[in-house]
């Protein structure tokens, strides 16, 4: 069960990804559904920021979050070129930094759909406002399939690692 107010929810994305409905985290026990993002209503890509490795000197991906829309839908697509360098970097990410009580819940449900040569996935929670380095954050990798239609996946708390 999430226990803790998250402050900072942070994607790194690997190639090109369709987002709908971008994040909600689901409950069981009674606990009702909270969307944390829903691009397919009225949330905007302002509060988004890009996290990749141009924070090194020799780093050169490139992350950028924007809204898609025309008169059957709305969604929010993530380009990433990543540029994987000898020393390392190669990450490209995007990043929200909001508050929200997860208190009670059990899971994060993500719908997406992909397409690409990486269909890999990092969530990143961020605790009680401690935002960056060396504060805890919790994590999951996961991956999603290619295809016409969106995937859910679901995270389940317990896999949410320090």
């Amino acid at each position: 069960m999430l226990k803790f107010k998250v402050k900072c929810v942070f994607f790194i994305f690997s190639g090109f990804v369709l987002l709908y409905g971008f994040c909600h985290d689901s409950a069981d026990r009674g606990v009702s559904e909270q969307y944390l993002f829903d691009f397919t209503k009225n949330d905007e890509v302002d509060a988004w920021q890009e996290q990749s490795d141009t924070v090194r000197d020799v780093g050169m991906s490139k992350a950028v979050l924007v809204i898609h829309k025309n008169m059957g839908f709305r969604r929010a697509i993530f380009f990433a070129l990543l540029n994987p360098q000898l020393n390392g970097a190669g990450f490209a990410g995007i990043r929200a930094i909001r508050s929200y009580d997860l208190t009670g819940y059990t899971k994060l449900q993500i719908m997406c759909r992909g397409q690409g040569q990486n269909n890999g996935f990092k969530v990143i929670l961020r605790h009680k406002g401690l935002n960056d380095e060396p504060n805890y954050s919790f994590e999951q990798y996961f991956q999603f399939s290619f295809s016409v239609a969106y995937d859910t996946v679901l995270v389940p708390a317990v896999r949410l690692l320090p």
